[in-house]
């Protein structure tokens, strides 16, 4: 058992009985185990921002591109004359291009990949909800169940003391009732 089990255990014991509350503390335990960490939900939003900042810088970047695009049409009307250094700049803008695409794709699948990620996260999350719910219906339940318990002991002793008594005080007091 965890120390943060015994420690629960100890606190529930003064309402409960020993094995209800071992067993109250184990399921609190176990429940939250299975939660999802701030830290973890902390790390997945610094990597969103992460990803949000590298497409803010990936948009940057085609902007630029789009400009040197831009120029390099410019040029090529003006270099029409040079056609062999225009042909060499075609091919090294092509290259860039492909570069370009390539890297554009790779963005493209580590976007879906995030976005799977998010999902499963929104899956997982609504998952610990659904459970979280139906622990706190079993905390109520056990909660009302132990009151009822309770209350039908109080009164069986309060009984078992009525019928006794009379006896009881007659044998070592001398009162008759």
């Amino acid at each position: 058992m965890t120390m943060q089990v015994e420690n629960m255990t100890r606190r529930l014991i003064r309402v409960f009985a020993p094995e209800q509350a071992t067993v109250l503390a184990e399921t609190i335990h176990d429940a939250y185990a299975d939660l999802v960490k701030t830290s973890d939900f902390n790390e997945l939003k610094e990597i969103v921002r992460n990803l949000a900042q590298a497409q803010t810088r990936t948009e940057s970047r085609m902007n630029e591109l789009a400009e040197a695009q831009t120029r390099t049409e410019s040029r090529m009307e003006e270099l029409a004359e040079a056609q062999t250094r225009t042909e060499l700049r075609v091919e090294e803008l092509a290259q860039e291009q492909r570069t370009f695409a390539k890297e554009q794709r790779t963005f493209a699948q580590e976007l879906q990949t995030l976005a799977q990620a998010q999902r499963e996260l929104t899956d997982a999350q609504k998952d610990t909800d659904t459970r979280l719910g139906k622990l706190i219906d079993v905390v109520t339940n056990l909660a009302q169940e132990v009151g009822g318990l309770s209350r039908s002991a109080s009164y069986a002793l309060e009984n078992e003391a009525y019928r006794q008594l009379p006896a009881y005080l007659e044998a070592n007091h001398g009162i008759v009732l």
